[in-house]
């Protein structure tokens, strides 16, 4: 869906303590990966996880909030779908990173929406989505991509 290559600098915000979207995204494209979760526990299993694997240099975990870091620098960052105060993190990254920056959100099922917090699509007019199988929590990902607003003179 965002086209990653070895060259992007991925940010997986909500990653627990198998950070299974990090390692497969490294794995499949060769991009290095920063990972963060709010949770110590869950951060301190993901790091020996990592460590385990030999992806430490590649693949970085830190305990801290998505409402809270510098998004500069990443050309991609994936928000995980079990992420609290969605829309809070999603506007936080398009106000403060980098132009270009491709967002990548997941979206659950309809039957279990109510779980979880969820983005207001009605602000992705534009956004391309995929699809994922049944067998899944996830109905879509959702793809923004930071654009300059062009200003009127």
């Amino acid at each position: 869906l965002a086209n990653i290559t070895a060259k992007d600098n991925i940010l997986c915000i909500g990653g627990g303590p198998c950070p299974h979207t990090a390692i497969i995204l490294h794995n499949l494209t060769g991009a290095k990966v920063t990972v963060i979760d709010n949770n110590k526990k869950c951060t301190s299993k993901s790091k020996e996880l990592i460590k385990k694997m030999g992806l430490s240099k590649y693949i970085k975990v830190c305990c801290n909030n998505g409402d809270k870091i510098n998004y500069v620098g990443y050309s991609i960052i994936h928000m995980a779908m079990q992420l609290s105060c969605k829309d809070k993190i999603l506007k936080r990254i398009l106000s403060f990173s980098d132009y270009g920056a491709k967002v990548l959100v997941r979206m659950p099922k309809q039957s279990i929406k109510s779980l979880y917090c969820c983005v207001d699509e009605q602000d992705c007019t534009q956004c391309t989505c995929v699809l994922h199988n049944s067998l899944t929590n996830v109905h879509h990902t959702a793809l923004y991509i930071k654009e300059r607003v062009s200003e009127k003179v």
